[in-house]
Protein backbone atom coordinates (compact mmCIF):
# COMPACT_ATOMS: atom_id res chain seq x y z
CA UNK A 1 0.00 0.00 0.00
CA UNK A 2 2.85 2.61 0.78
CA UNK A 3 4.55 1.59 -2.60
CA UNK A 4 1.36 2.26 -4.44
CA UNK A 5 1.15 5.79 -2.70
CA UNK A 6 4.62 6.82 -3.09
CA UNK A 7 4.00 5.79 -6.97
CA UNK A 8 0.82 7.79 -7.06
CA UNK A 9 2.85 11.04 -5.58
CA UNK A 10 5.66 10.75 -8.03
CA UNK A 11 2.64 10.72 -11.10
CA UNK A 12 0.78 13.61 -9.39
CA UNK A 13 4.50 15.47 -9.42
CA UNK A 14 5.11 14.70 -13.20
CA UNK A 15 1.78 16.00 -14.18
CA UNK A 16 1.85 18.97 -11.98
CA UNK A 17 5.10 19.74 -13.59
CA UNK A 18 3.53 19.10 -16.80
CA UNK A 19 1.15 20.87 -16.84
CA UNK A 20 2.97 23.98 -15.73
CA UNK A 21 5.54 23.97 -18.27
CA UNK A 22 2.32 23.76 -20.45
CA UNK A 23 1.15 26.93 -18.93
CA UNK A 24 4.11 28.67 -19.14
CA UNK A 25 4.69 27.77 -22.87
CA UNK A 26 0.81 29.11 -23.66
CA UNK A 27 1.34 32.22 -21.39
CA UNK A 28 4.12 32.63 -23.74
CA UNK A 29 2.76 32.39 -26.74
CA UNK A 30 -0.19 34.41 -25.80
CA UNK A 31 1.75 37.30 -24.42
CA UNK A 32 1.68 40.64 -25.99
CA UNK A 33 4.23 42.66 -26.85
CA UNK A 34 5.25 45.87 -25.50
CA UNK A 35 4.95 49.24 -26.87
CA UNK A 36 9.28 49.33 -27.00
CA UNK A 37 11.40 47.14 -25.17
CA UNK A 38 14.01 49.60 -24.12
CA UNK A 39 15.79 49.69 -20.84
CA UNK A 40 14.68 52.83 -18.91
CA UNK A 41 18.38 52.90 -17.29
CA UNK A 42 20.46 53.13 -20.50
CA UNK A 43 18.45 56.80 -21.76
CA UNK A 44 19.79 59.87 -21.96
CA UNK A 45 17.63 62.57 -23.38
CA UNK A 46 14.07 62.83 -23.59
CA UNK A 47 11.84 64.92 -25.77
CA UNK A 48 7.61 65.89 -25.35
CA UNK A 49 5.94 67.58 -27.60
CA UNK A 50 2.07 68.55 -27.34
CA UNK A 51 0.00 71.03 -29.27
CA UNK A 52 -0.27 74.36 -28.00
CA UNK A 53 2.66 73.55 -25.27
CA UNK A 54 6.82 74.43 -25.49
CA UNK A 55 8.33 72.08 -25.88
CA UNK A 56 10.57 69.36 -23.02
CA UNK A 57 13.42 68.22 -22.84
CA UNK A 58 15.27 66.28 -20.29
CA UNK A 59 18.63 64.77 -19.91
CA UNK A 60 19.80 62.18 -18.00
CA UNK A 61 22.60 63.77 -15.29
CA UNK A 62 23.71 61.61 -12.56
CA UNK A 63 21.22 59.70 -10.60
CA UNK A 64 18.53 61.48 -12.00
CA UNK A 65 17.07 63.75 -14.38
CA UNK A 66 17.65 67.53 -15.49
CA UNK A 67 15.10 69.55 -17.57
CA UNK A 68 17.16 71.36 -20.28
CA UNK A 69 14.39 73.07 -22.10
CA UNK A 70 12.32 75.39 -21.90
CA UNK A 71 14.67 76.34 -19.00
CA UNK A 72 17.12 74.40 -16.77
CA UNK A 73 15.93 73.40 -13.88
CA UNK A 74 15.93 69.84 -11.57
CA UNK A 75 13.30 67.12 -12.90
CA UNK A 76 11.09 64.99 -10.81
CA UNK A 77 13.11 61.91 -10.98
CA UNK A 78 9.75 59.88 -10.08
CA UNK A 79 7.43 61.37 -12.59
CA UNK A 80 10.26 60.97 -15.46
CA UNK A 81 10.16 57.37 -14.50
CA UNK A 82 6.87 56.83 -14.17
CA UNK A 83 6.25 58.71 -17.84
CA UNK A 84 8.82 55.95 -19.21
CA UNK A 85 6.16 53.53 -17.88
CA UNK A 86 4.76 54.42 -21.07
CA UNK A 87 6.89 52.50 -23.25
CA UNK A 88 6.18 49.43 -21.27
CA UNK A 89 2.59 49.30 -22.22
CA UNK A 90 1.16 46.07 -24.11
CA UNK A 91 0.02 46.36 -27.39
CA UNK A 92 -3.25 45.17 -28.47
CA UNK A 93 -3.16 45.06 -32.29
CA UNK A 94 -0.64 46.75 -34.77
CA UNK A 95 -1.08 48.17 -38.42
CA UNK A 96 0.88 49.15 -41.22
CA UNK A 97 0.91 52.77 -41.57
CA UNK A 98 1.10 52.49 -45.28
CA UNK A 99 -2.80 51.09 -45.73
CA UNK A 100 -4.52 53.58 -42.95
CA UNK A 101 -5.13 57.63 -43.03
CA UNK A 102 -3.67 59.05 -40.34
CA UNK A 103 -5.73 62.30 -39.37
CA UNK A 104 -9.01 60.52 -38.58
CA UNK A 105 -6.86 58.89 -35.65
CA UNK A 106 -5.09 62.21 -34.58
CA UNK A 107 -1.80 61.17 -35.97
CA UNK A 108 -1.59 63.81 -38.78
CA UNK A 109 -0.73 66.03 -36.63
CA UNK A 110 -0.22 63.84 -33.57
CA UNK A 111 -1.47 65.02 -30.47
CA UNK A 112 1.57 64.31 -28.34
CA UNK A 113 5.18 62.99 -29.77
CA UNK A 114 7.61 60.98 -27.28
CA UNK A 115 11.32 60.77 -28.08
CA UNK A 116 13.00 58.43 -26.36
CA UNK A 117 16.99 58.62 -27.92
CA UNK A 118 16.87 58.09 -31.13
CA UNK A 119 13.07 57.07 -31.47
CA UNK A 120 10.02 58.80 -31.51
CA UNK A 121 6.40 57.46 -30.76
CA UNK A 122 3.35 59.59 -32.01
CA UNK A 123 0.02 59.37 -29.79
CA UNK A 124 -3.22 60.11 -31.44
CA UNK A 125 -6.93 60.10 -30.38
CA UNK A 126 -8.41 57.01 -28.98
CA UNK A 127 -10.50 54.00 -30.82
CA UNK A 128 -14.27 54.90 -29.94
CA UNK A 129 -14.99 51.15 -29.10
CA UNK A 130 -12.29 50.08 -27.00
CA UNK A 131 -11.13 52.96 -25.99
CA UNK A 132 -7.63 52.32 -26.64
CA UNK A 133 -4.90 54.71 -27.54
CA UNK A 134 -3.49 54.81 -31.55
CA UNK A 135 0.27 55.36 -31.57
CA UNK A 136 2.86 55.77 -34.56
CA UNK A 137 6.26 54.32 -34.39
CA UNK A 138 8.05 53.36 -36.86
CA UNK A 139 5.84 52.02 -40.23
CA UNK A 140 3.33 50.43 -37.69
CA UNK A 141 0.53 52.41 -35.91
CA UNK A 142 -0.33 50.35 -32.61
CA UNK A 143 -3.40 50.26 -30.11
CA UNK A 144 -2.31 50.85 -26.65
CA UNK A 145 -4.27 50.33 -23.43
CA UNK A 146 -5.26 53.95 -22.51
CA UNK A 147 -3.83 54.44 -18.94
CA UNK A 148 -0.91 56.84 -19.17
CA UNK A 149 -2.48 59.48 -21.42
CA UNK A 150 -2.05 61.73 -18.47
CA UNK A 151 1.55 61.71 -17.80
CA UNK A 152 2.02 63.03 -21.66
CA UNK A 153 -0.29 65.98 -21.31
CA UNK A 154 0.80 66.67 -18.05
CA UNK A 155 1.55 70.73 -17.34
CA UNK A 156 5.19 71.52 -17.13
CA UNK A 157 5.29 72.44 -13.45
CA UNK A 158 4.47 68.65 -12.76
CA UNK A 159 7.70 67.50 -13.87
CA UNK A 160 10.10 70.12 -12.10
CA UNK A 161 11.37 68.93 -8.94
CA UNK A 162 9.61 70.31 -5.81
CA UNK A 163 12.86 70.09 -3.70
CA UNK A 164 14.46 74.19 -3.99
CA UNK A 165 17.61 72.79 -3.40
CA UNK A 166 18.90 69.81 -6.06
CA UNK A 167 19.86 66.31 -4.26
CA UNK A 168 23.02 66.79 -4.27
CA UNK A 169 23.68 70.31 -3.07
CA UNK A 170 24.45 70.22 0.80
CA UNK A 171 24.37 73.65 2.17
CA UNK A 172 27.89 74.54 4.68
CA UNK A 173 27.69 78.43 4.59
CA UNK A 174 24.59 80.39 4.20
CA UNK A 175 23.61 84.33 4.76
CA UNK A 176 20.25 85.62 5.29
CA UNK A 177 20.13 89.23 4.09
CA UNK A 178 23.96 89.76 4.99
CA UNK A 179 24.09 88.02 8.00
CA UNK A 180 25.10 84.42 8.43
CA UNK A 181 22.72 81.04 9.29
CA UNK A 182 23.24 79.02 12.22
CA UNK A 183 24.31 75.34 11.52
CA UNK A 184 20.81 74.03 12.60
CA UNK A 185 18.78 75.65 9.69
CA UNK A 186 21.14 74.71 7.28
CA UNK A 187 21.09 71.18 8.47
CA UNK A 188 17.66 71.67 7.38
CA UNK A 189 17.32 72.77 4.24
CA UNK A 190 18.34 69.70 2.11
CA UNK A 191 14.91 67.58 2.47
CA UNK A 192 12.77 70.90 2.38
CA UNK A 193 10.02 70.28 -0.58
CA UNK A 194 7.39 72.54 -1.62
CA UNK A 195 3.77 72.58 -2.20
CA UNK A 196 3.41 73.93 -5.44
CA UNK A 197 6.09 75.03 -8.05
CA UNK A 198 5.18 78.12 -10.43
CA UNK A 199 7.08 79.49 -13.83
CA UNK A 200 7.57 82.76 -12.81
CA UNK A 201 9.49 84.77 -15.25
CA UNK A 202 9.07 88.60 -13.46
CA UNK A 203 12.31 89.90 -12.06
CA UNK A 204 13.10 88.31 -8.16
CA UNK A 205 12.31 90.36 -5.18
CA UNK A 206 12.62 89.81 -1.65
CA UNK A 207 14.81 89.05 0.93
CA UNK A 208 18.09 87.76 -0.51
CA UNK A 209 19.07 84.31 1.14
CA UNK A 210 22.39 83.21 -0.64
CA UNK A 211 23.60 79.40 0.03
CA UNK A 212 27.43 77.40 -0.78
CA UNK A 213 28.25 74.28 -1.07
CA UNK A 214 30.80 72.50 0.11
CA UNK A 215 32.67 72.01 -3.35
CA UNK A 216 31.76 75.81 -3.89
CA UNK A 217 28.61 76.41 -5.89
CA UNK A 218 26.53 78.85 -4.94
CA UNK A 219 22.37 79.13 -4.87
CA UNK A 220 21.02 82.84 -4.69
CA UNK A 221 17.16 83.05 -3.51
CA UNK A 222 14.59 85.77 -2.87
CA UNK A 223 12.20 85.13 -0.33
CA UNK A 224 8.52 86.39 0.36
CA UNK A 225 7.82 88.30 3.88
CA UNK A 226 6.39 85.18 5.25
CA UNK A 227 9.66 83.23 3.89
CA UNK A 228 6.95 80.95 2.57
CA UNK A 229 7.75 81.62 -1.37
CA UNK A 230 11.14 80.88 -2.57
CA UNK A 231 12.14 82.66 -5.54
CA UNK A 232 15.83 81.38 -7.45
CA UNK A 233 17.42 83.76 -9.28
CA UNK A 234 19.23 81.42 -11.98
CA UNK A 235 15.73 79.72 -12.70
CA UNK A 236 12.35 81.34 -13.45
CA UNK A 237 10.84 78.89 -10.75
CA UNK A 238 9.14 79.87 -7.69
CA UNK A 239 8.84 77.29 -4.94
CA UNK A 240 5.50 78.10 -2.80
CA UNK A 241 6.40 76.09 0.51
CA UNK A 242 3.20 74.85 2.93
CA UNK A 243 4.99 75.87 6.46
CA UNK A 244 7.92 78.33 6.11
CA UNK A 245 11.50 76.99 7.25
CA UNK A 246 13.25 78.10 10.76
CA UNK A 247 16.04 80.50 9.44
CA UNK A 248 18.00 81.62 12.12
CA UNK A 249 20.99 84.24 11.92
CA UNK A 250 24.36 84.98 14.11
CA UNK A 251 25.77 88.32 13.26
CA UNK A 252 29.09 86.24 14.44
CA UNK A 253 29.09 84.02 11.96
CA UNK A 254 30.78 84.42 8.21
CA UNK A 255 29.05 86.17 5.53
CA UNK A 256 29.21 85.30 1.89
CA UNK A 257 30.34 87.45 -0.77
CA UNK A 258 27.61 89.33 -2.62
CA UNK A 259 26.90 88.63 -6.60
CA UNK A 260 29.29 91.37 -8.27
CA UNK A 261 27.52 93.29 -10.83
CA UNK A 262 28.33 92.59 -14.49
CA UNK A 263 31.47 94.17 -15.97
CA UNK A 264 30.64 97.93 -18.34
CA UNK A 265 31.54 96.64 -22.13
CA UNK A 266 34.82 98.12 -22.99
CA UNK A 267 34.58 100.32 -25.79
CA UNK A 268 37.04 100.41 -28.94
CA UNK A 269 40.85 100.31 -28.16
CA UNK A 270 42.51 103.43 -27.86
CA UNK A 271 45.68 101.61 -28.90
CA UNK A 272 44.33 100.20 -31.88
CA UNK A 273 45.37 101.20 -35.53
CA UNK A 274 42.74 103.56 -37.05
CA UNK A 275 41.03 101.83 -39.84
CA UNK A 276 40.13 104.62 -42.90
CA UNK A 277 38.00 105.00 -45.82
CA UNK A 278 41.73 104.97 -47.85
CA UNK A 279 42.26 101.13 -46.44
CA UNK A 280 42.55 98.74 -48.79
CA UNK A 281 40.35 96.25 -48.89
CA UNK A 282 40.66 92.73 -48.10
CA UNK A 283 40.19 90.43 -51.23
CA UNK A 284 39.17 86.99 -51.17
CA UNK A 285 41.87 84.43 -52.82
CA UNK A 286 39.02 83.50 -55.37
CA UNK A 287 38.10 87.08 -56.14
CA UNK A 288 38.98 87.97 -60.18
CA UNK A 289 41.57 90.53 -60.42
CA UNK A 290 41.91 92.49 -64.14
CA UNK A 291 44.84 92.61 -66.32
CA UNK A 292 47.82 93.85 -65.29
CA UNK A 293 49.05 97.36 -66.35
CA UNK A 294 50.80 97.55 -69.55
CA UNK A 295 54.30 98.65 -68.88
CA UNK A 296 56.28 98.79 -72.47
CA UNK A 297 60.16 99.18 -72.42
CA UNK A 298 62.65 100.92 -75.13
CA UNK A 299 66.15 99.51 -75.78
CA UNK A 300 68.46 100.51 -73.35
CA UNK A 301 70.32 103.65 -74.69
CA UNK A 302 73.37 106.27 -73.02
CA UNK A 303 71.86 109.45 -71.35
CA UNK A 304 72.66 112.16 -73.44
CA UNK A 305 75.24 114.94 -72.84
CA UNK A 306 74.59 118.33 -72.13
CA UNK A 307 74.59 119.99 -75.52
CA UNK A 308 75.26 123.79 -76.88
CA UNK A 309 72.38 126.09 -77.34
CA UNK A 310 69.51 125.45 -79.56
CA UNK A 311 71.95 122.94 -81.05
CA UNK A 312 72.18 119.92 -77.92
CA UNK A 313 73.36 117.31 -80.06
CA UNK A 314 76.55 119.57 -80.64
CA UNK A 315 79.64 120.11 -77.76
CA UNK A 316 80.36 123.41 -76.79
CA UNK A 317 83.58 125.41 -78.23
CA UNK A 318 86.98 124.15 -76.24
CA UNK A 319 86.70 127.30 -73.31
CA UNK A 320 83.52 128.10 -73.13
CA UNK A 321 82.09 129.32 -69.71
CA UNK A 322 85.44 130.34 -68.62
CA UNK A 323 86.94 133.46 -67.71
CA UNK A 324 88.94 134.94 -70.42
CA UNK A 325 91.05 137.32 -67.85
CA UNK A 326 91.57 134.72 -65.31
CA UNK A 327 95.56 134.52 -65.01
CA UNK A 328 96.70 131.50 -66.35
CA UNK A 329 97.03 128.20 -64.05
CA UNK A 330 100.30 127.89 -62.74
Amino acid sequence: MNRRWRINLVLAILLLGLALAIRDELHQHHARPLLATIEPTQIQRIGLERDGEPPLEFMRAGAGWELRAPFRAPADVERIERLLGVLATPVQQSFPVSGLELAPLGLSPPRVQLRVDARAFAFGATDPLQQHRYVAAGDLVHLIDDRAYHLLIAPLRDYVSTRPLPADFVPVQGTLEGIGLTPESLAALPALSAERVEHDPEPPHGTALSLRAEDGRMLRFRLSEDQRSWRRLDQPLRYLLATAPRLATDPALATLPEPMAPPEPIGADPFAPESGAMDEPVLPSDALLGPPPEVRLGPERPSPEAGFGAEPYKRPPQGFGQDPFAPDPP
